[in-house]
């Protein structure tokens, strides 16, 4: 998830279409691989009588949150279309930095 954050944060400075194809194939790869080790990993982790709870409540926020995201990088994208690429990825990588910071998700199975 780091290199997506970063590949998204370099997106923003690709001035040729190969480069940004290049980055946009690495982004989809790697968010590909984390969907799937994401996903597993909760379904593994839950308790069977709250799976679907969890699982339920992992889509309603991604149903939220996705839109709403949206409309904050249109609204951002008007200003500078740069600061839309170097504000996901620096999301992306703090993210990805506070959670490597406990110790549950590193020690996972």
């Amino acid at each position: 998830v780091f290199m997506i954050g970063l590949g998204l944060a370099l997106l923003g400075f690709a001035t040729h279409v190969v480069w940004a194809s290049l980055v946009l194939a690495f982004i989809g790869l790697g968010g590909g691989l984390a969907n799937i080790i994401i996903l597993s990993w909760m379904q593994s982790s839950a308790e069977p009588r709250v799976l679907s709870r969890v699982l339920g409540l992992m889509m309603f926020g991604v149903s939220v949150l996705e839109p709403l995201s949206f409309w904050i990088a249109g609204v951002v994208a008007d200003i500078n279309l740069l600061w839309v690429f170097m504000g996901g990825g620096a999301i992306v990588l703090v993210t990805t930095l506070l959670s490597l910071a406990g110790t549950s998700l590193r020690t996972a199975d």
